[in-house]
């Protein structure tokens, strides 16, 4: 994906791991309200976004998040 002139992720859910990698130049990028899921915290590749060092190792306004998954046995949702 390009981006040229800026990335808006506000209120985005990534349910499963991401990689910002190959960003050229220098976009703006906001992650309010933007949710990661907190199993793949390992996971996630910032490449070149800003990370605070007070914000438990997310964007600034992004925040972890524990989303329920589906149940393979009955098609019902469990949180883990």
């Amino acid at each position: 994906m390009t981006f040229t002139g800026g990335a808006y992720f506000s209120w985005a859910e990534f349910r499963a791991s991401a990689a910002f990698l190959g960003i050229q130049g220098q976009p703006s990028f906001r992650f309010e309200e933007c949710k990661f899921n907190e199993r793949f915290r390992d996971d996630y590749e910032w490449g070149p976004i800003p990370i605070p060092k007070d914000n438990d190792g997310l964007p600034a306004g992004a925040v972890w998040a524990d989303f329920p998954e589906e149940d393979d046995k009955d098609g019902g949702t469990t949180n883990r």
